[in-house]
């Protein structure tokens, strides 16, 4: 009979792990424990995505065949962060321990917030999340054309754009921000440049909330953004089949320009960040040029995701004018910050 408890070790601190044999991928698929210390591995990449984010834990203590369920707010050992927010105190993942607390937690996914302290409430990123209606190549080609458009747009605004793959069928694109602007200014920015994405092509592509009014056409969702909002961390694992979607990719299965995204399995005989299985960063806020980011980008401020000056809230001003996040600049062939 398996240990009822291991010790994974994670930094300075050697984390209990109970009950390390339980498999929570199906009978004969990866463990606990191994979930534990994949978190251990992928810490160096994946912290600097969740460092200072309050995190909400997808939790699935009987495998992934059994009801998940969300905890925004979990009791924590004395030695892992929290933090209070507009919501109530949540938990913050600062080292590799916490995450490997998570794992022990049968916490098979971890899901941040797109701000952090001390800027709660003001994003330093936006997410615009690429749903097609179908799976398959055809469907995630259809993806990979909307993430083009989405780095075209937002580089009209100055703004850089990395794509990771979701676990799901479809695409993030991450823009960093500088915090200027509160949750609901980066939610409305998210809706004007999800409706131009969309207006690009209206007989492919939707905004629509709503599944039954989209028509079969790739949803771009902008809800990711907004006060409390969630988003799956790099790195994180998946469960297949959930969200919506079947079995994750893996980095680097969606083609060129395609990185590191989230995972079906964590991955005990390696990190599985790439295709080629060599670990390769998604660049966290403030990292340097990468992705999809473009040229034009790459040329105003390196690392910020912007260019100089007020941009963010110049965009704001656009949208006060405009009102809607299909507005006539768009529908004109003109750009959203324009």
């Amino acid at each position: 009979m398996a240990a009822e408890t291991a010790g994974v070790r994670a930094g300075r601190r050697v984390v209990a792990v109970r009950r390390p044999g339980k498999p929570l991928f199906g009978e004969g698929g990866a463990t606990k424990e191994d979930l534990a210390r994949y978190h251990a591995r992928i810490a160096p990449l994946m912290l600097p995505h969740l460092r200072d984010r309050p995190v909400a834990l997808e939790r699935f203590p009987d495998g992934i065949g059994a009801q998940g369920f969300f905890v925004k707010h979990p009791p924590v050992p004395d030695w892992v962060r929290t933090v209070d927010t507009s919501g109530g105190r949540m938990m913050l993942c600062q080292d590799a321990a916490a995450l490997v607390w998570c794992a022990d937690q049968a916490a098979v996914t971890v899901h941040a917030w797109q701000s952090r302290e001390p800027n709660l409430g003001r994003p330093d990123r936006m997410v615009i999340d690429l749903d097609p209606a179908g799976d398959g190549p055809e469907s995630f080609a259809g993806c990979r054309d909307a993430a083009r458009d989405v780095r075209e747009v937002l580089d009209d605004l100055g703004l850089a754009a990395y794509v990771m793959t979701t676990g799901s069928e479809g695409l993030h694109v991450r823009s960093p921000l500088r915090p200027e602007l509160d949750d609901q200014g980066v939610r409305r920015l998210a809706e004007a440049v999800a409706g131009r994405v969309a207006a690009l092509r209206p007989d492919e592509r939707t905004t629509e909330v709503r599944k039954a009014a989209r028509g079969g056409r790739l949803f771009v969702d902008f809800l990711r953004n907004g006060r409390e909002q969630l988003a799956v961390a790099p790195y994180a694992v998946r469960a297949p089949g959930r969200s919506g979607g079947g079995a994750a990719r893996l980095g680097g299965a969606g083609g060129p320009g395609v990185g590191p995204g989230v995972h079906d399995r964590p991955g005990a005989r390696g990190v599985p960040v790439r295709g080629d299985g060599t670990a390769r960063p998604v660049p966290a806020p403030g990292a340097g040029a990468a992705g999809l980011r473009t040229g034009r980008a790459r040329r105003r401020a390196p690392g910020t995701g912007a260019r100089p000056g007020a941009v963010l809230p110049a965009a704001a001003e656009h949208l006060a004018k405009c009102g809607t996040s299909r507005c006539p600049g768009a529908r004109r062939g003109t750009t959203v910050g324009g």
